[in-house]
């Protein structure tokens, strides 16, 4: 029996590509959060204030990422290890317990989104998704942005 249209689902091939943007900012958020916890020292107030409001970010780029999916009628990723299986950040594999080496690491892990999120957006693009399209250049400026604050306060600028 043929389903009718309204109840088929529609292939989405930006569907992967917007599951692993999802992988990548929850593991982010999970490292922006671990580093907001642990920093200690002269600058502290400083940097769990910015790491609060970058991890809040995050939670909500995850949360626009997971409904962008379902918008183009695929489902969200599900499930911690298909979040470390699909992410292009790598979970923390060395001591964030110093300003310099949390802030060295997170910058490390935007860079790689933004790497990412521009091949992404181009990938929309040539998909003619331009609301998608449209979605991951607006992460894209974000994660500019923040990566500036932390090249601005390792002395990078």
């Amino acid at each position: 029996m043929k389903q009718s249209a309204s109840k088929k689902n529609a292939f989405n091939p930006l569907q992967a590509l917007l599951q692993r943007q999802q992988a990548s900012h929850t593991v982010l958020a999970f490292k922006t959060r671990a580093a907001h916890w642990q920093l200690t020292g002269a600058h502290f107030n400083h940097l769990h204030e910015m790491l609060g409001k970058h991890y809040d970010q995050l939670d909500e780029m995850i949360d626009e990422l997971a409904e962008r999916n379902r918008m183009l009628r695929s489902p969200a990723l599900v499930g911690l290890a298909a979040v470390l299986k699909e992410s292009d950040v790598a979970d923390a594999r060395v001591a964030m317990d110093t300003a310099d080496a949390a802030l060295t690491v997170l910058l490390g892990d935007h860079e790689t989104l933004i790497h990412q999120l521009r091949k992404d957006a181009e990938s929309a693009a040539r998909h003619e998704d331009a609301g998608t399209n449209d979605f991951l250049v607006g992460l894209l400026q974000i994660h500019e942005k923040m990566a500036w604050f932390y090249r601005a306060t390792l002395g990078q600028a």
